[in-house]
């Protein structure tokens, strides 16, 4: 979810998914990225999913890919 200039500070936030063991077999090279790291499940597609929704309710649309929403939101009255 992070853009590149805080990969590897204390700033940066990365989400994990998959095998959970491989996870922890890997903490050291996931540990010299930086910041804070967070393990979804073992789904393998949980960490892109919720990386898409984040960038969705925070409106990024040029970094989640436009194609995503091509209609604009509608909020009732």
């Amino acid at each position: 979810m992070a853009p590149v200039a805080p990969i590897g500070t204390p700033a940066a936030v990365l989400i994990h998914s998959g095998p959970e063991g491989l996870y922890h077999e890997h903490q050291p090279v996931l540990e010299a990225l930086g910041g804070a790291r967070t393990h979804l499940g073992e789904e393998i597609g949980r960490a892109a999913a919720y990386d898409i929704a984040l960038l969705d309710i925070h409106g990024d649309r040029r970094a989640a890919g436009s194609s995503l929403r091509k209609t604009p939101r509608v909020y009732a009255d």
